[in-house]
Order: C-alpha cells, then sequence, then structure tokens
C-alpha cells in the first residue's frame, strides 16, 4: 500500500508537535520535521513544488516565532529525503 503525505500533513505534524510535545524540548533547540518527497526521477518536477510549499510553510512559522513547545517558542528545521519515484516496469523500479 502506498501512503503520500502532503502540505496538509505537514501541517497537521506541526500543530501536533507544537501542542504535544511537552517540556522535553527546549526553546533554543529546533523541532526538527521531516519529509521523504521525490527531488530525483521521474516525478523530480513535483517534488521540486512540494519541497517548496514544505519550505515555504517553515519560513512562515519561524517567521511567527516558530511553534509553542512547553509554553516556548521553538524554530522548525526542514529535513528532507529523497525518496526517489522509479518507473515499476524496470527491474529494479518502484519506490526506494
Amino acid at each position: 500500500m502506498r501512503h503520500r503525505v502532503g502540505t496538509p500533513s505537514l501541517l497537521v505534524l506541526l500543530l501536533a508537535v507544537g501542542v504535544g510535545a511537552g517540556p522535553a524540548v527546549a526553546a533554543a533547540q529546533a523541532v526538527k520535521v521531516g519529509a521523504v518527497i521525490p527531488l530525483t526521477g521521474r516525478y523530480a518536477a513535483g517534488g521540486a513544488q512540494v519541497r517548496a510549499g514544505y519550505e515555504i510553510a517553515v519560513d512562515d512559522l519561524n517567521r511567527g516565532g516558530g511553534v509553542a513547545v512547553g509554553g516556548k517558542k521553538a524554530p522548525i528545521e526542514l529535513v528532507i529525503l529523497d525518496g526517489v519515484m522509479l518507473d515499476r516496469r524496470r527491474p529494479g523500479g518502484g519506490i526506494h
């Protein structure tokens, strides 16, 4: 089964981090949020648009002081992993 993570999922995750992370994260530490998107391969053009959307959302939230963690604001750090999408018809193809 294939699961797609889009911009709405990132925003839901950011909101969950803001309300539920608790005092374990100090105000000076960045809250790391990850996304796996296709940056190379057949779907790289779409992946570039998704990446740009994530970066805009993170920049916007950080301009507002970040997310609330334990009553203090923490910046968000976006971590992106290339989820290369290959043609399933080729040997070794599929999602890697």
